[in-house]
């Protein structure tokens, strides 16, 4: 597992001996502070103190220090980073109080299809999910909502509280926004396209 933490979180991740662990910018200060190891520190660290970076850069296994003037985020520069496949973990990015980022974050899932991306944190879990057939745990999540940004066909189990059957999503579509399990699992089918999954706790 590919861990990328790219801003504060409490959230209590485990990392395994075999795991690989990116801080993104304020991310590798968080992982500095909390003293968990970091095998990649990347950005451009306009968001930490000079003496943080330095301290970074001793501790970090490797790091890769951006221009702040660039045509991408430094989440996106560490995405590219990684092959085809790989599974990956993002911690933190549904903190702070940039909306800008958190848009771009559902952007990235749709661009970056061919990495197995999940975003987390202590309330959320939000994943694109392509052409096939989808298991979903309830588990603790009362919300599911699903989110195209370009347009897809979808089925959604009677498992859930409001089901759907050949169902085109796009864009602009609002009815797959807070839909519930009634069991405690379901499967959501992808026909053709691809959507974004968020649970909310």
């Amino acid at each position: 597992m590919i861990y990328i933490v790219t801003n504060y979180s409490d959230e209590k991740i485990s990392i395994g001996e075999n795991d690989y662990v990116v801080g993104v910018d304020l991310g590798a200060s968080q992982l500095l502070e909390n003293e968990i190891r970091i095998d990649l520190a990347i950005g451009d660290f306009d968001s930490i103190k000079k003496e943080d970076l330095e301290r970074i850069k001793k501790v970090a296994k490797k790091h890769i220090v951006l221009d702040k003037s660039k045509d991408e985020t430094d989440l996106e520069a560490a995405l590219k980073i990684f092959e085809n496949g790989s599974k990956i973990t993002i911690v933190g990015a549904l903190k702070g109080e940039r909306s800008d980022h958190y848009f771009n974050h559902f952007l990235l899932l749709n661009k970056y299809d061919n990495l197995d991306i999940k975003i987390i944190d202590k309330k959320n879990e939000i994943t694109l999910l392509k052409k096939g057939n989808h298991f979903i745990k309830k588990e603790d999540y009362k919300y599911f909502s699903i989110f195209c940004l370009d347009s897809a066909i979808i089925n959604v189990s009677a498992a859930f509280a409001y089901p759907l059957t050949y169902y085109e999503i796009n864009l602009y579509s609002t009815n797959c926004i807070s839909n519930e399990l009634i069991k405690d699992n379901g499967y959501v089918e992808v026909i053709n396209g691809q959507v974004i999954l968020v649970k909310c706790k």
